[in-house]
């Protein structure tokens, strides 16, 4: 049996007397499940984080169906919301307080938590290590929006004994993440960052394998090298990296610099390059990720900024200019493009990565998606290459015979969609 419960604990001081009923009844309406589902698994409460014995009521009411021993799977997930109020320093400094007040008045149900969820709350030095300490199960953090009280607004994460597997951070205000000691950490999400550095430093993390990094460029922010940034991840198999169609936010290095981070790579997604971006430098990928064997490539055609900050500008896009050398892989085997036109740019793209890619497959080639928020996809131009072609099967037999000309490789299965 899976639960899940969503339970209003914080109500703003102008909601009326109905509503204070309303939460109370609420709670005690949750806490009478919990008394009486003797037969649930898979238990994830919703809730708002209040300053009230309301919380630690709840909090012991699941202490107690945990010390049952039925329960599999625990999730908190806590909204500190304020509804129709910009949330201050001095809001993610309460709402911090009160987490960990929580966390002291129910320490025996924290330790059960396999996964928490984080929204809106300011960590003092010494929170992150006692969240990680006292959860001794927790395999899921993901903090949404948070920062730490330090003056270098650095979180560090040391837990030799954490069971942490997966790891999330998005919109948080730190000037970097240092993961110290994470000897279980598998899957880490970095997305949008305001830092200036790179925003993660990789300590001991032995079983790392799969990292996606996601944000747009400011203006005041400069790219740095995956080299220096991920030279201690090197047991990655999954990398995505993701540019909120903005400015490539990493510099282009030799190959030869990531080979001992890239070894194991088996799957690359670069995603959400702007239109006009030169692509040869993704071939970088190639040459440094001997083992590769799906490479995806997401090309952006958006023009409504979906991405664009409300007060701060993103740095200007400029191409990135890199010529692959004249290496061959020979473990590649699928190729797939999303955002795929039919131009001559494009077409000279998947011809170079076809001639370096020896033992290449298959090729994927999506068309470009429409856009939800403005329509504004297919309202763009025509190339004068893909003006030519009418879009039809005959079009994908020309662009495959275009392709395919010159190849020495075996058969390859091209896929237009």
């Amino acid at each position: 049996m899976s639960l899940v419960s969503r339970v209003p604990m914080d109500l703003p001081s102008d909601h009326d007397a109905d509503d204070q009923v309303n939460c109370l009844d609420s709670c005690e309406a949750t806490k009478k499940l919990l008394a009486t589902a003797s037969a649930i698994k898979d238990l994830r409460l919703i809730f708002y984080l209040a300053d009230s014995s309301h919380l630690h009521n709840i909090g012991q009411a699941v202490g107690n169906v945990v010390q049952s021993g039925n329960i599999e799977f625990l999730e908190f997930s806590i909204w500190p919301e304020i509804r129709g109020t910009i949330c201050t320093d001095e809001h993610l400094m309460t709402f911090g307080r009160r987490l960990m007040s929580f966390l002291d008045a129910c320490p025996n149900t924290f330790r059960w938590l396999n996964s928490i969820i984080l929204r809106n709350l300011q960590f003092g030095e010494a929170d992150m290590p006692t969240i990680l300490n006292t959860c001794e199960k927790l395999q899921a953090l993901t903090l949404h929006s948070c920062q730490v009280s330090q003056l270098d607004s650095v979180l560090k994460m040391d837990a030799p004994s954490s069971q942490l597997i997966a790891l999330n951070f998005i919109k948080c205000y730190f000037e970097h993440v240092e993961l110290v000691c994470l000897p279980q950490l598998a899957s880490l999400v970095y997305d949008t960052w305001l830092s200036v550095d790179p925003p993660v430093r990789f300590g001991y993390v032995p079983r790392l394998h799969y990292i996606r990094v996601a944000s747009a460029l400011l203006f005041w922010q400069t790219p740095f090298t995956l080299s220096g940034c991920l030279s201690n991840a090197r047991n990655l198999t999954i990398l995505h990296l993701d540019f909120h169609d903005e400015m490539v936010w990493f510099q282009p290095e030799h190959p030869k610099k990531l080979v001992p981070v890239f070894s194991n790579l088996k799957v690359v997604y670069l995603y959400n390059i702007f239109a006009d971006c030169d692509l040869k430098w993704t071939l970088l990928f190639l040459e440094a990720a001997p083992s590769l064997d799906s490479f995806y490539v997401k090309i952006s055609r958006h023009m409504c900024g979906r991405y664009k900050h409300a007060c701060i500008d993103n740095a200007k896009k400029t191409n990135v200019l890199w010529e692959p050398s004249d290496f061959k892989h020979y473990n590649l085997n699928l190729f797939d493009i999303k955002g795929f036109e039919k131009e001559e740019k494009l077409i000279n793209y998947v011809k170079f990565v076809m001639e370096r890619a020896v033992a290449l497959r298959k090729i994927h080639l999506h068309d470009k998606e429409n856009c939800k928020q403005c329509g504004c996809i297919n309202k763009q131009a025509p190339s004068p290459i893909s003006s030519k072609f009418p879009n039809n099967e005959g079009e994908n037999n020309l662009i495959r015979r275009l392709l395919a000309n010159g190849s020495s490789s075996s058969p390859i299965e091209i896929v237009i969609r």
